[in-house]
């Protein structure tokens, strides 16, 4: 890069250099004015014409005149010229127009535009011979007839039609001569350096619009969108495992529909990303592949989120979708085919019978990925919960209405034998039959943990209470819901909530911690809002503190993570999509390739002078 002093040399000498080539090509231009302003007269036939003629042809010479200077000029220019001539020529005709009766014409070639002008001027020039001269030059060059059948057509010797011949011929060269005398020297010197320095810049300019925009095509995210298209699924294989980070997807990212990421590990959403991502208002989610780095889009409704909205399978191949997600209501997307299964109808027997109108919201997956526990509200603002049959698309009653739900309210347990969900102060625990096993009262403040609720011997259900200063997790028995001693976890740090989603191969449980703003400390978990946090991050809570498994940037703020990864213990470093105008960073990176390729192109001009 050029700098300082050397940047001020290289001007200096670039416009010394410069001056000089100016100064030779105007030499050039005076002493060859006059030949070529009369080609370019005797070629247009027009003094204005003529002058903007020769000013675009100097003008083509000036750009190139460290490479011409050293042959011919003259005829560089007088080509220049005739091909300058003959593209007016072709913009100025006539367009064709339909006609009933088409006139009749000779059939003639059509002629350049030099031949026109030599056929105006020779015209011209007839018009000067006498009667006679002009008769013998147009049966014998025009008709193309011999002298003696010339001599037989007019009536004379063989000898007049060739003294008649000679004269007008004689005559001609006069009148041609006479006419290029009537062109005057044009002075363009100034007008075609000026054109000529005028072009060379729109060139660069389009060089750089050019580059610019193959930059941002690039940065978009388009050609990587276009490859996904066409390529196949990659071929995905060993166990499942949690990305350390996530990031926002690029613009033009494939969506989980069109393009099939198969098994996923992590599902996530945030808001304030609408400009520069397409993860707009809180609407849109994102799956990560369970073995690498593969993004897909889910577009949704309006404001729902990765966990509590809609669930991750624990397999990580299907997605439970909020009825608000889509007109057609409930439905669960598979990962692997890119299809969604819709259940638009919902008999949940007397004494409310659902109707597309329904509310439904997915809480949980069986271990199996078979079952979805669902929450239901219905026109009446009455809550319901039921399970959903995903192969039959059955769904069962368990309860309702339920009263004072607060939290997080279903736990299917390890074996996909029970589940346990919470109604006020009261936590049930039923069989897949929906048989009554066990209720106990859980303690002021506390909450069913999340969806990975049940310890993982299927003894214990975890609850979560907040305490001054940050949040504990204590196993429960889960007979009785007496408190199982030196079973308990705590994080004191602040987060608007904690969400239990599984356990990890050293039986520590893994949460998602919301991380809240500073200026909204005051609110629980039963009182969470999306708006008042700014970020999620994925923790195990070790005997020794939190450690991170996984975190993301401001405006991610809510995730849900695949049970089956949890239980690998397996975390890969992740290397999330750049390519896309979608940050700060990128569209700075951009901007800058940009202002550097103007540079370059400006450094060429300046070092042109100096070859």
């Amino acid at each position: 890069m050029i700098r300082g002093r050397q940047a001020s040399t290289i001007r200096a000498e670039a416009s010394v250099l410069i001056d000089m080539r100016d100064q030779d090509f105007r030499e050039f231009v005076t002493s060859a004015s006059p030949a070529l302003s009369r080609s370019a007269y005797l070629l247009t036939g027009d003094h204005h014409l003529a002058e903007d003629l020769l000013q675009s042809a100097l003008a083509n010479a000036y750009r190139h005149w460290r490479r011409i200077r050293e042959g011919n000029p003259i005829a560089y220019v007088r080509r220049a010229m005739h091909h300058e001539q003959i593209s007016w020529w072709r913009r100025r005709r006539l367009p064709e127009l339909p006609v009933a009766d088409l006139p009749e014409t000779p059939d003639v070639a059509v002629d350049s535009a030099q031949q026109t002008v030599e056929r105006l001027a020779v015209a011209q020039a007839l018009r000067e011979l006498s009667p006679r001269q002009r008769a013998v030059l147009v049966l014998r060059f025009y008709e193309d007839l011999t002298e003696a059948e010339t001599a037989r057509v007019l009536g004379l010797t063989v000898g007049t039609v060739k003294r008649h011949g000679h004269d007008g011929l004689a005559r001609l060269r006069e009148s041609l001569q006479a006419q290029a005398t009537q062109a005057r020297t044009y002075d363009v010197t100034d007008r075609a350096v000026a054109t000529a320095k005028r072009r060379r810049l729109n060139r660069l300019g389009s060089i750089a619009g050019a580059i610019a925009a193959l930059l941002t095509l690039l940065l978009s995210g388009l050609p990587a969108w276009l490859a996904a298209q066409m390529l196949e699924p990659a071929h995905r294989t060993g166990v499942p495992s949690i990305p350390d980070r996530v990031a926002a997807p690029p613009r033009y990212h494939p969506t989980a529909e069109n393009a099939p990421v198969g098994p996923a590990s992590v599902l996530f959403g945030g808001t304030g990303w609408h400009r520069l991502s397409d993860l707009d208002n809180e609407g849109d989610l994102a799956v990560v592949g369970a073995h690498a780095d593969e993004y897909r889009i889910i577009h949704g409704g309006y404001e729902v989120h990765a966990g509590t909205d809609v669930v991750l399978s624990p397999d990580g191949s299907m997605v439970a979708q909020q009825s608000g997600m889509d007109p057609r209501g409930f439905g669960v997307l598979d990962l692997r085919t890119g299809e969604v299964k819709f259940a638009t109808r919902f008999d949940l027997g007397d004494p409310v019978t659902g109707t597309p109108g329904d509310y439904i919201t997915p809480m949980a997956w069986s271990r199996d990925s078979k079952t979805i526990a669902i929450h239901v509200r219905d026109d009446h603002e009455q809550v319901y919960f039921a399970l959903y049959d995903v192969a039959s698309g059955e769904v069962t009653r368990i309860d309702g209405p339920i009263a004072g739900m607060r939290g997080y309210g279903f736990a299917f347990s390890p074996d996909g034998t029970r589940f346990a969900y919470r109604e006020w102060r009261m936590v049930r625990v039923r069989g897949m039959d929906l048989s009554r096993q066990s209720v106990f009262e859980i303690p002021d403040g506390a909450e069913l943990a999340g969806k990975g609720a049940w310890s993982p011997d299927g003894r214990a259900i975890a609850l979560l209470t907040q305490v001054p200063g940050g949040w504990e997790l204590a196993l429960h028995d889960i007979t009785d819901g007496r408190r199982l001693d030196g079973r308990v976890w705590t994080v004191k740090q602040d987060h608007a909530a904690i969400r239990l989603v599984g356990w990890s191969p050293a039986g520590n449980p893994v949460v998602v911690a919301h991380v809240q703003e500073s200026w909204d400390r005051d609110r629980g978990l039963d009182t969470i809002s999306y708006n008042s946090t700014h970020s999620a991050n994925v923790l195990e809570l070790t005997p020794d503190g939190p450690r991170a498994l996984l975190t993301a940037p401001r405006n991610i703020m809510s995730i849900d993570v695949a049970e089956d990864a949890i239980a690998t213990g397996v975390v890969r470093p992740a290397q999330p999509p750049t390519w896309g105008l979608l940050s700060a960073g990128t569209l700075v990176a951009g901007l800058a390739s940009l202002a550097v390729v103007v540079m370059w192109l400006r450094r060429r001009w300046l070092l042109r002078g100096l070859r």
